[in-house]
């Protein structure tokens, strides 16, 4: 299978002529130059033959990678400096503006498959972190700035850094080089005791701990710390492991992206899925490049029915004199949603009606300020009112209704 895979990416990024090729021909030299026996028999193309994948048209050209003080050999601890431009064909493109993620994995690690089916095969990858993060492309100039881990070891090796810059006219750029050399550690690096600050939410950061949430959701993390945050797995203590009820942990370093032009902050978004109904609390290690720990969790409660349900319903301020605001929260964040709210007198007579379509909604979703004014533009009088709110999830139907009490008083 190793040996069909190689041969695939081989005739895939083989470029006669500088044109990309259609997958009939990707796919027919990659069973001619395979020779797998009858794996290469059972590789077959379920899509059209002449489909050409869209692959970066353009190129990026490294033009300086150097520590802040002045070291061509990125060390730990030290500040690097990467400083590039998008090429079209040999010259710098100034019209193009977007954004460029940037990529530094460590050294290529040797890893070896379970040998369920053959024989357990030895193969070479670069699955491990240094930094990954975004910076913007401007007038096809970029340069970007990141912090090395403590962890780096002290041997030199060359490590792969990988470039992709995304326009915003859709153009696409690409390089990579496997000759970054890292090793060491940096002698005059400033000190930092300081451990990151960790924010954490389900869903999305309108969610409120404690609230409910569906069976499949979202781990959401805000990091922050002065010398960005660790992504090695050099040594598992330091790493981004996330633990769900004290029992099962997850390793989320892939999972981090640095904040667009800051490698001091960042994000994390993580799926949680089939979450048993209840209440439940997760946690999240997470450790600077100095290697200071710190630790934040946050509980929830993931709701026994899978249909959507309001979790939350009301208004604020309440009392009120000139107007008040109508928010909820659900189980269904990331959806489209339809959703009716009525306001009634305590007669059961309705003196307000408003529909509402929140599309790609957020766990907490402001619905809409109220003036208290009828449909005529009346003021309603002093007294105590019933708000009724209906959810329907367009995904597949489900309805759930809430009530709450509001009091004018002018």
């Amino acid at each position: 299978t190793f040996t069909l895979n190689q041969a695939f990416f081989n005739a895939l990024f083989d470029q006669p002529g500088g044109n990309d090729r259609d997958l009939g021909s990707v796919f027919k030299d990659t069973k001619n130059n395979s020779q797998s026996g009858v794996a290469n028999r059972n590789f077959s193309l379920l899509g059209d033959p002449s489909m050409v994948l869209a692959l970066p048209r353009q190129s990026i050209s490294i033009t300086s990678l150097k520590t802040v003080s002045g070291s061509d050999t990125l060390k730990g601890k030290s500040r690097a400096v990467l400083s590039g431009e998008v090429h079209i064909g040999n010259q710098p493109d100034v019209s193009f503006n977007g954004e460029l993620t940037v990529t530094l994995f460590d050294v290529l690690a040797n890893r070896q498959t379970r040998g369920d089916e053959n024989a357990p095969f030895v193969f070479a990858e670069y699955d491990q972190l240094l930094f990954k993060g975004k910076v913007s492309v401007r007038n096809g100039a970029f340069e970007a700035e990141f912090i090395l881990p403590a962890t780096v070891p002290v041997t030199l090796a060359n490590n792969k850094l990988s470039l992709f810059a995304f326009a915003t006219d859709g153009r696409t750029a690409a390089a990579a080089t496997r000759n970054v050399p890292v090793g060491g550690q940096e002698a005059a690096a400033p000190a930092d005791n300081q451990a990151p600050d960790l924010e954490l939410f389900v869903g999305d950061t309108t969610f409120l701990p404690g609230n409910l949430v569906g069976p499949n959701t979202t781990l959401v993390a805000r990091l922050r710390d002065k010398s960005g945050i660790n992504l090695s797995s050099r040594d598992a203590r330091y790493s981004l492991v996330a633990t769900l009820d004290g029992e099962k942990s997850f390793t989320l370093n892939d999972y981090y992206l640095a904040d667009l032009n800051s490698f001091e902050s960042g994000s994390i978004l993580f799926p949680l899925k089939n979450l048993a109904a209840g209440r439940h609390v997760i946690s999240l290690s997470a450790a600077d490049t100095y290697l200071n720990v710190a630790i934040a969790q946050i509980e929830f409660t993931v709701s026994e029915n899978e249909s959507i349900v309001i979790g939350e319903f009301g208004n604020y301020p309440n009392p009120f004199t000139d107007e008040t605001a109508f928010l909820f929260n659900h189980t269904r964040q990331g959806e489209d949603l339809e959703a009716q709210l009525r306001i009634y007198n305590l007669m059961g007579q309705p003196v307000a009606e408003h529909q509402f379509l929140v599309t790609q909604s957020a766990y907490r979703v402001l619905l809409t300020t109220w003036d208290g004014q009828t449909p005529d533009g009346t003021k309603i009088p002093n007294g105590v009112y019933i708000a009724r709110l209906a959810v329907r999830c367009l995904s597949d139907g489900s309805k759930n209704e809430a009530v709450t009490k509001l009091f004018v008083f002018k």
